[in-house]
């Protein structure tokens, strides 16, 4: 199975890739919100307002959803980092 990266360089975009892998992945609002200790209404809108999201909650839901964030600089070969390299 070949991974799938999709950038994302504005908050909205994350709210939408959040939602679309929460549909895919056959996840409610509400089961989102269970699991992030966040009501149904607060998914809804953050789904739709993603510049209010905390890093925290961020790294969360897509974690919970299967998603793994990377960071890196578009023309930067993928390399994987070493202790010293922190």
């Amino acid at each position: 199975m070949k991974t799938r990266f999709h950038v994302i360089g504005l908050p909205a975009q994350a709210g939408h890739m959040l939602q679309a892998a929460r549909k895919a992945a056959g996840v409610s609002q509400a089961q989102v919100s269970l699991r992030l200790g966040l009501s149904q209404s607060r998914i809804s809108h953050l789904e739709k307002h993603a510049d209010q999201l905390t890093l925290v909650q961020f790294l969360s839901w897509a974690a919970l959803l299967g998603l793994q964030v990377q960071l890196g600089r578009p023309d930067a070969k993928s390399v994987q980092p070493t202790v010293s390299d922190w």
